[in-house]
């Protein structure tokens, strides 16, 4: 299957509720946005990068580049070493391997209702611990859209390490305790101990029993959903929570754009609002890498791309090269080249 193709099914059925179920009713395809995008690109008169529906191009590359930094020898799937470099380590270690499994366990079990499937190579599958293309980008529009159901209910299944459908003090202590390893790693100030956070997270959800969470508690209060979640397993994200109290830092985070036909201007979130910062940053590192590549060779200097894959980091925030025990600086085989990037991009799609 084409990845673009396979990126607009997956980004119709992430919309669906009951997202688990890989069949969609004749309801549920009603209620989706796939043929209002159809009848939008039937009436578009301008760049298809502008819009944000699931047929936008520019979210499709955004997914594709992502992959490709992780995928280090291109065979289109991403082992668990390489995992945890996403996103400069940002995930804990523990989260990244329940991540996997999770793919890994839903993998087999689609496989296992095939009928005639060869029993071998379901075993050789459901061995093999690695993200497909489309599992990353599932997982992807999980992590940059935490409010809604689909996201809810993958993070709680991550969560719920026993699957008894609560998240209990005992499980949450357990992503707690290298969270807190990772804080004092990177000299983060304040950091929680346990009574501290569960009391923190407990008044975020304010669920019906403060022993036991639930995933209707999760849903019930959307709007603290996502720094709940990045509490627990995200140390990257949380900290751009506490960033964005600072007003300077809010304006310069923000992004508006205008829709066609009108001046008024839309704040993005979640998705859109990804897919368009890390657009416009690798635009802008491969404008500057041509630039300063073509300075290198009229004056025979060598280009050093350390700092090119600095400049993903769209947050500008420094970040230990402890974790993990050598993060990603310390790498050099997660160092890649934006122009490799987009070469083999354009060599795959053609």
């Amino acid at each position: 299957m084409l990845l673009p193709v396979e990126t607009v099914i997956l980004r119709t059925f992430f919309e669906k509720k009951n997202s688990q179920n890989k069949r969609m009713t004749l309801l549920e395809f009603k209620k989706s946005s796939f043929l209002p995008s159809i009848e939008l690109l039937s009436n578009l008169k301008e760049d298809i990068n502008l819009t944000r529906s699931i047929f936008s191009y520019k979210h499709y590359y955004v997914m594709y580049c992502r992959f490709w930094d992780l995928d280090l020898n291109h065979d289109m799937k991403i082992n668990f070493q390489d995992f945890q470099y996403f996103n400069n380590s940002s995930l804990t270690r523990v989260m990244c391997n329940k991540i996997v499994k999770n793919f890994r366990s839903e993998r087999g079990f689609r496989n296992r209702k095939v009928a005639f499937q060869d029993k071998s190579k379901i075993e050789a599958e459901v061995d093999d611990e690695f993200l497909t293309f489309g599992e990353f980008c599932f997982f992807l529009l999980c992590n940059e859209d935490k409010k809604k159901d689909t996201s809810i209910e993958f993070w709680f299944r991550c969560l719920d390490t026993d699957a008894d459908g609560i998240l209990s003090l005992y499980e949450l202590k357990n992503f707690w305790e290298e969270q807190y390893e990772r804080m004092l790693c990177i000299n983060f100030p304040d950091p929680w101990l346990f009574d501290d956070f569960i009391c923190v997270l407990i008044d975020l959800i304010k669920p019906n029993d403060p022993f036991k969470i639930t995933i209707l508690d999760l849903k019930k209060c959307k709007k603290n959903t996502e720094l709940f979640l990045d509490m627990i397993f995200d140390i990257r994200k949380y900290e751009h929570h506490i960033k964005r109290n600072h007003p300077e830092f809010r304006d310069q985070d923000d992004i508006y754009i205008c829709n066609s036909g009108s001046n008024i201007k839309i704040a993005l979130d979640g998705w859109d609002k990804y897919a368009e910062k890390s657009y416009d940053e690798m635009m802008r590192v491969e404008s500057r890498r041509r630039q300063t590549s073509n300075n290198s060779f009229s004056s025979n200097n060598s280009y050093n791309s350390s700092q090119e894959q600095n400049d993903y980091n769209l947050d500008n925030m420094e970040w230990s090269s402890n974790l993990y025990n050598g993060g990603w600086d310390d790498n050099e085989d997660h160092q890649h080249n934006s122009n490799e990037v987009v070469q083999d991009f354009t060599s795959t799609q053609a």
